[in-house]
Parts: structure tokens; C-alpha cells; sequence
């Protein structure tokens, strides 16, 4: 593996750990709960790292670089439960900022993406295939969390609908 790469991945890692210890910090001194979605966040982000991180070591070394044809999907299961952890967070997060959340709402989009992920995992035979499908589902979950977040934020600014706010072409406060 090569020098520079195994530094930014060890940075990546300590990176997350740091901002999550952050936010558990945050969390203790104002007891909001957004502060633990993000620290979720960046937990689950730093475990799937570190298991992408340990993969591409153990199957990247000289002896065994000759006979890989393609990178295999290892760990499924895991990786669904770390993407579960992650795609929770960010819903967690965004509907908090958005006042509106839920565990019904975090539980529908969800459970709906880990469903396609569990099939993907189940079903799709190639490796490649399975992780661009897999990781692909997973970024448009986390889209769609952020793009419900940016389309729903200008209404939760004022509740009153004469207000200039409430119009999602307007962007200045009230």
C-alpha cells in the first residue's frame, strides 16, 4: 500500500474519532440531542473506514496482488450494519434541523434503503456490481436525506405563511 495513502486513511480515521469525541462533548455541556446523530455519524464513518482500511491491506500485499482480478465485497453484513448506523445518523441530523423528527421518520426511508442493500447483498452475485449498487443506494438515501433538509428548511424558519420565508424561492430570513 502505498505510504501516502495509508497516512491519509490513518489522518481520515483519527479525524472522525476526534470530531465524534467532539460531539459527545457538545452534547454534554448543552444536552442537544443533534450532537449524538453527528458523533453516530462519524462513528459509523470511522468503523466502515477502518474495515475498508483493513481489507485493502490484507488483500494488497505483494503475494496475493497477482491473483486478485477483482476487489471482493468482504464483509457484507457488517458493512449493511455500519451503513444502517450511517444512513440513520444523517436522517437523525437533518430531521432534527429541521425540528421534525421522528422515529417513524427516520424508521420509513430507512428501513426502505437497508431493505435494497440486504437484497443486494443477497442477491447480486458479482462484487463489482454489488458494491456500486450497494454504496450507490446509500448515497442517494443520504441525497435525499439532505435534499428533504434544504427543501423543507425555509418553511421552519417562520410559521407564519404571509412571511416572505415561506416561499422556497425566497432565501432571506424573516
Amino acid at each position: 500500500m502505498n505510504e501516502i495513502w495509508f497516512c491519509y486513511t490513518m489522518l481520515f480515521i483519527l479525524m472522525c474519532l476526534f470530531s465524534a469525541s467532539m460531539s459527545l462533548s457538545a452534547y454534554f455541556v448543552s444536552h442537544r440531542t443533534t450532537y449524538l446523530g453527528i458523533m453516530a455519524f462519524f462513528i459509523a464513518f470511522c468503523l466502515e473506514t477502518s474495515l475498508i482500511f483493513l481489507d485493502e491491506y490484507s488483500y494488497l500485499k505483494p503475494d496475493t496482488l497477482a491473483e486478485i482480478v477483482t476487489f471482493p465485497f468482504l464483509h457484507p453484513w457488517i458493512k449493511l450494519a455500519f451503513s444502517t448506523l450511517f444512513i440513520m445518523s444523517v436522517w437523525w441530523v437533518v430531521l432534527e434541523y429541521v425540528e421534525r423528527r421522528t422515529w417513524l421518520r427516520i424508521a420509513v426511508p430507512c428501513g426502505a434503503c437497508v431493505l435494497v442493500q440486504a437484497a443486494v447483498v443477497v442477491a447480486v452475485q458479482d462484487s463489482r456490481l454489488s458494491q456500486w449498487i450497494f454504496y450507490g443506494v446509500r448515497d442517494l438515501c443520504v441525497a435525499s436525506a439532505l435534499g428533504y433538509g434544504f427543501w423543507t428548511e425555509p418553511t421552519r424558519r417562520c410559521g407564519s405563511t404571509c412571511c416572505a420565508c415561506a416561499s422556497p424561492s425566497s432565501r432571506s430570513p424573516c
